[in-house]
């Protein structure tokens, strides 16, 4: 179910879900939960079926390579469903997606 909802996504906000990827705002599939399932959306929707599905989606999206290659920079903005700049990468976040992109390439870590 996960793999049917990434090109509902690329659709529906492509200025979001783009080629090269976007660093997405933090808490974004809130924002997609509510928008796609509107009637779902109340507490505990990330236990439902479709709660679940997004966020293994979301789950893909973020882990590929070029999504960790946009995550790099600290600072960088992310953004959120209308493709405004909503909060930055922080140093953090930065260091995990280098540590990510070692470990693609078979590299240790960064220590």
């Amino acid at each position: 179910m996960a793999g049917n909802i990434l090109p509902t996504l690329r659709e529906r906000w492509p200025e979001v879900f783009c080629s090269p990827p976007r660093p997405l705002a933090i808490g974004i599939i809130t924002q997609l939960h509510g928008e796609l399932y509107p009637r779902e959306h109340a507490p505990n929707w990330e236990f439902s079926a479709h709660g679940r599905a997004l966020a293994s989606a979301l789950a893909i999206w973020c882990s590929q390579r070029e999504y960790f290659e946009a995550c790099v920079t600290p600072r960088a903005p992310r953004y959120s469903l209308n493709g405004e700049a909503c909060g930055e990468v922080t140093e953090h976040q930065a260091a995990f997606a280098r540590a990510s992109l070692a470990r693609l390439d078979g590299l240790r870590p960064p220590t």
